[in-house]
């Protein structure tokens, strides 16, 4: 998985922003999980980009819910994201990113990069390697 925590994504169906956390050249979920979410379905099925994403804000979603979504179903926001509003969130995000303003990205915490390479080495999906670190960690 590769770390991409600067951008800010749209989900083109579901219409929530997100901040993208990692990325997978293609689709390395469990078989239960895509038949039930259908990426066989999608065009590009598994042949393509899914993106790690924690979402910030929309109808549906509640903040700070993890998302796997296929590159097909997403756009990039092409303006620099801003802070995340919202304690509860806030108070997550900062566990695994730290805000740098001067150039306006999300930079990983020493969390966020032991999580990546243990999912590196393990194979285990990221949110739930994310989880329980974060368990481990409160």
């Amino acid at each position: 998985m590769y770390a991409c925590p600067q951008l800010e994504a749209v989900h083109l169906k579901y219409g929530y922003s997100a901040l993208v956390v990692g990325a997978e050249p293609r689709c390395n979920a469990p078989p239960e999980w895509k038949e039930t979410m259908g990426v066989s379905k999608l065009p590009r099925a598994t042949n393509q980009a899914f993106y790690h994403c924690i979402v910030l804000q929309g109808e549906g979603r509640q903040p700070g819910q993890f998302t796997f979504v296929a590159e097909e179903n997403c756009e990039v926001v092409e303006e620099e994201p801003s802070p995340v509003e919202g304690s509860m969130l806030r108070a997550f995000l900062e566990k695994i990113f730290v805000w740098e303003g001067a150039t306006s990205d999300y930079l990983p915490t020493a969390l966020l990069e032991s999580i990546l390479r243990e999912q590196l080495f393990t194979g285990e999906l990221f949110m739930n390697v994310l989880s329980m670190a974060l368990e481990e960690d409160l």
